[in-house]
């Protein structure tokens, strides 16, 4: 009777054990989800080439176009990155010509989008940003101070100048000057040689 007593209490043991254990492991699947689905959630971003502001910054540069003339071995054209400098122009074009008066020349000028630069030599006059060759002064670059060198042009004509530039999108020739108030064809013709575009 003992016997059959001791082996019905370690049949139940088993059974106690066993259901113990099944309870663990479920417990452990609650507890613990699937490691592989948690690995995937914080995978890290795989880094590309370029960052974001890398790249507006690389989409956002743009060519421009100048013309370069004077004292340097291969005048001409030039095609560059937005934001080039006059060295850098000068250097395409072969460097300066032996006499080149570099004493006039701003090499860190920032170069725009259709300005043409002349490089004088020895004993000539450079010119300024809103000038073009030989001391002529651009309509579509001159700054009013600029403007008030010319002849017959005060400050009331030389802001009228720059409003109908801003308004047209600058002037397309030397002639279309004659359509800003106050210069008529008189007053042209005296300023026709010291203007260009």
């Amino acid at each position: 009777m003992w016997e059959v007593g001791w082996e019905w209490i370690r049949v139940r043991k088993k059974w106690v054990i066993i259901i113990a254990l099944i309870l663990v492991a479920g417990l452990g699947f609650l507890f613990y989800p699937d490691r592989t689905k948690e690995e995937e959630l914080f995978q890290p971003v795989a880094e590309t080439s370029q960052k974001p502001e890398e790249k507006e910054k690389t989409e956002a540069i743009k060519d421009i176009v100048i013309d370069l003339k004077g004292a340097v071995k291969k005048p001409g054209i030039y095609l560059l990155s937005e934001g080039s400098r006059l060295y850098e122009a000068i250097e395409r074009a072969g460097g300066y010509k032996e006499d080149a008066d570099v004493k006039q020349v701003n090499g860190a000028q920032l170069l725009t989008d259709g300005e043409g630069i002349y490089i004088p030599t020895v004993g000539e006059q450079a010119t300024g940003p809103g000038q073009g060759q030989k001391g002529k002064v651009n309509l579509n670059k001159a700054t009013e101070e600029e403007l008030q060198t010319l002849s017959g042009i005060g400050p009331s004509r030389a802001r009228a100048i720059i409003q109908y530039r801003q308004e047209h999108g600058g002037f397309k020739s030397v002639d279309e000057l004659k359509n800003v108030s106050g210069i008529g064809d008189k007053t042209f013709e005296k300023l026709k040689p010291e203007i260009s575009v």
